[in-house]
């Protein structure tokens, strides 16, 4: 860093902090080994020695130019980029008319199918025979809690079906 231009206080700055902690560093090991003459002595040769170290590292510039471009006019587009850049050919687009319907010849495996509910009448005629305190009319459904089970006979469906 070469203290000029636009971040050349915080370089200076920077490298300061830096030399000043190898400084700190330095002066320890010197007080520590051989006293207190050598601690100032090691403080000061090493904020030297390491300011100038810094200040000699230049920086890289030009790593990553942008090249030049046009700006775009966002009124003359004739469909939105995102669009433009994604889309494939027609015949390419997968749609899914039902994803729950699965054909009786298919080799996907249903491993927690959903019971039918019951309809609004039904859930109303329900709830008003509990509020009535009579016994519910029509058949309970029972959600699953633990799946687990479910999880291994569908697995074990699956070995059978293919071994």
């Amino acid at each position: 860093m070469n203290g000029a231009g636009e971040g050349g206080v915080v370089a200076w700055l920077i490298d300061g902090a830096a030399a000043i902690t190898f400084a700190a560093a330095a002066a320890f090991a010197g007080g520590t080994l051989l006293g207190p003459q050598m601690a100032a002595a090691g403080g000061v040769a090493g904020f030297g020695l390491s300011m100038l170290f810094l200040r000699s590292v230049q920086p890289r510039t030009g790593r990553h130019r942008i090249a030049d471009f046009e700006p775009v006019d966002w009124e003359t587009l004739q469909e939105p980029i995102e669009e433009a850049q994604f889309r494939g050919p027609e015949e390419d687009v997968l749609v899914l008319e039902d994803v729950l319907s699965v054909p009786a010849d298919s080799r996907v495996v249903q491993l927690f199918p959903t019971p039918s509910l019951p309809s609004p009448g039904e859930l109303k005629a329900r709830i008003d025979a509990h509020l009535a305190g009579k016994p519910p009319a029509g058949e309970l459904v029972q959600l699953p809690v633990d799946a687990s089970a479910a999880l291994r006979e569908a697995l074990a469906d699956l070995r059978r079906s293919l071994g």
